[in-house]
């Protein structure tokens, strides 16, 4: 029975600096108007895990209080046997959900409304299968006849789950939540697809694919049409894992190194792009081995995996990016965070521009003294973009200044 690519990606994951600034990787797909990816990030960083064992594959909660995550911790190295663990947030309280005697629980993903986990089980034949189970672990069952299945991942409204099966070869299927009317999605594209992703709200999957001679990360209709490639790699790298963030701006993911001559990894890293594939940032420049990315549900924070500044052990933190708060201030559009605005204000502008259509002020902000630096003075509500409301982030955090701001919170 072959093994699933997946378990070619379970790799370690880095720290960061403070600061960190934009590369561009390949190719965008050219919308490039209403860039989301931020200049740079202030991130906080936490450990959530500390145990000399394997931990990976972190999951929020819908709620944020709690991760769920994969680990060895309880049994010998040479075992046969992985666990799904919960945490809280801050990484305390850990209780092992599985309590497996043999067989590996991999991969799990908290359905939107909280109350289940599905998960992949690998059972010691080397045979895969789907599974699911309440919140603390209870009422454990198979969820799909047994197949060669890995990667599990629940659709926004609790209807669907898209998963990888490997039949021929790895593409990603979606089945009803019960397990069944199982649909091939990528059946039709050249090469092999796992690690899917729905957007948050249902109508689109990410994941990556080897097709055209190269390993990138791919975006579809959640019924398979109108397939779209976002990253263009060099022949010695490779785009895996996807993951939405839940306001639907951005897509985290990972780039692997793979030396030419000894075929062997020599980098893993995060990255975040804009949902159409442009603006590419390296979450952690100075760091190696990062991998694992996990969307708070906030779009906040990410939990990640690290290898260590030793190297020598695989453990969970977190990222706060800075994209909600100042100085532990986290405002919204009556001011809450303090006198002057917060990122958190100019958050909910972004939001009530783009997800309803509203300016909500942000006219009366863009003087001409305010969008000198990007160009010129933008006269429409059509006309703005996250871009601009970034170039004032990025002014009133540097410089301190408000730029008058608080007029239209």
């Amino acid at each position: 029975m072959r093994v699933s690519r997946k378990y070619q990606l379970l790799v370690g994951t880095v720290l960061g600096f403070l600061l960190v600034s934009i590369v561009f990787l390949g190719e965008s797909n050219g919308n490039d108007s209403k860039p989301t990816v931020p200049k740079s990030l202030s991130l906080q960083l936490t450990r959530l895990t500390d145990n000399p064992a394997y931990d990976f594959a972190p999951c929020w909660s819908p709620s944020g209080d709690k991760v769920a995550f994969c680990s060895k911790r309880d049994y010998a190295p040479a075992m046969w046997v992985n666990q799904i663990y919960t945490m809280n947030s801050d990484g305390s309280n850990e209780a092992n959900l599985t309590n497996l005697l043999s067989h590996w629980a991999y991969y799990p993903d908290w359905s939107p409304d909280g109350r289940l986990i599905v998960y992949d089980l690998l059972k010691s034949d080397l045979t895969d299968e789907v599974w699911i189970m309440n919140s603390d672990g209870s009422s454990k069952r198979k969820l799909a006849e047994s197949v060669v299945t890995s990667d599990p991942q629940w659709s926004p409204d609790c209807t669907k789950i898209a998963f990888v099966k490997s039949w021929a070869d790895d593409e990603v299927w979606v089945m009803d939540s019960s397990g069944g009317n199982q649909e091939c999605l990528t059946c039709g594209m050249s090469g092999w697809a796992a690690g899917p992703d729905w957007s948050p709200n249902g109508t689109e999957i990410v994941f990556f694919a080897f097709s055209e001679g190269s390993k990138d990360i791919y975006v579809m209709n959640s019924d398979g049409t109108n397939i779209r490639r976002l990253t263009y790699c060099k022949r010695w790298e490779a785009a895996v894992s996807p993951r939405w963030s839940p306001d639907g701006n951005l897509i985290a993911f990972n780039i692997t190194r793979t030396d030419s001559i000894s075929y062997t990894a020599t980098s893993d890293d995060i990255y975040l792009m804009n949902n159409d594939g442009s603006d590419t940032l390296k979450l952690f420049p100075d760091m190696e081995w990062t991998s694992g990315t996990a969307w708070s549900p906030d779009s906040h924070t990410i939990a990640f995996v690290w290898r260590g500044e030793q190297g020598d052990n695989m453990d969970i933190y977190s990222a706060d990016l800075g994209l909600g708060c100042c100085d532990g201030r986290v405002g919204d559009a009556n001011g809450a965070g303090g006198d002057e605005p917060t990122i958190g204000d100019i958050s909910t502008m972004i939001d009530a521009k783009f997800i309803t259509g509203s300016c909500e002020g942000i006219i009366e902000c863009l003087t001409e003294a305010d969008i000198n630096q990007s160009g010129g003075i933008i006269p429409t509500c059509d006309d703005i973009t996250i871009g601009d409301i970034s170039m004032l982030i990025d002014y009133l955090f540097i410089t301190g200044s408000s730029l008058g701001l608080p007029e239209c919170l």
